[in-house]
C-alpha cells in the first residue's frame, strides 16, 4: 500500500512537471519545481487521510470493514467488534449497503442497529444515533417484532434488513 502511494505521488509529480512545462512554455525544469512541490505536498496530505485497513479488513469510503464468520449473538458480536477497536457496522448510504452486499455470502449478518431498551418504538445505532425507520433497507413488512423479542437487526440473505431476537447466532460485520 505504501509503495503504491509513493508511486502515485511520483507519477503525479512527473505529470505536473510535464503539464507545467507545456502550459507555460518553460525552458528549464527548475521553473516548474515550486508548482510541482506544492502539488506533491497536497497529494501526500490527502493520501494520509486514506484509511489503512489491516489484513482481512476491507476499505470503503473512509472506513474499514471486517466480516465475522463465527456465529455469535448480537451482544457477543458487538463485544467481538469492540475487541478489535470497532463496532458493528452502521449503514448510512445505499452505496455502503451495496458494498456490504458484495462482501457477504448471502447469509445473515448482525449490523449495529438495535431497539432502544427504554422505548421499543425507537431504534438506535451502536454509536447512539437515532435511526429513522423510513430510512434503511428493510425487508418488506419489517421491522415486525414477530415474536415480541426481535430487538436487533441483521442484514438478511436477500440483502435487506430484518429484526430478530438478539440471542440468535449469526455472522456479523464490524466497522472502524
Amino acid at each position: 500500500n505504501g509503495v503504491l502511494q509513493s508511486l502515485s505521488v511520483f507519477l503525479l509529480c512527473n505529470l505536473c512537471y510535464l503539464a507545467y512545462f507545456n502550459l507555460n512554455g518553460l525552458q528549464h525544469r527548475h521553473q516548474a519545481e515550486p508548482q510541482c512541490s506544492l502539488a506533491q505536498t497536497q497529494t501526500l496530505s490527502s493520501l494520509s487521510e486514506i484509511p489503512r485497513c489491516e489484513s482481512d479488513w476491507k476499505s470503503f469510503n473512509g472506513s474499514c470493514y471486517y466480516i465475522v464468520t463465527t456465529e455469535k449473538n448480537w451482544m457477543e458480536a458487538q463485544a467481538f467488534c469492540k475487541s478489535m477497536n470497532s463496532d458493528l457496522v452502521i449503514i448510512t448510504s445505499e452505496r455502503e449497503q451495496k458494498f456490504l452486499e458484495s462482501l457477504t455470502d448471502k447469509s445473515y449478518f448482525w449490523i449495529g442497529l438495535k431497539r432502544d431498551k427504554d422505548d421499543k418504538k425507537v431504534w438506535r445505532w451502536v454509536d447512539g444515533t437515532l435511526h429513522n425507520l423510513s430510512d434503511g433497507f428493510w425487508y418488506e413488512d419489517e421491522p415486525n417484532n414477530k415474536y415480541g423479542t426481535e430487538d436487533c437487526v441483521l442484514l438478511w440473505k436477500e440483502e435487506k434488513w430484518n429484526d430478530d431476537d438478539c440471542i440468535d447466532q449469526y455472522k456479523a460485520i464490524c466497522e472502524k
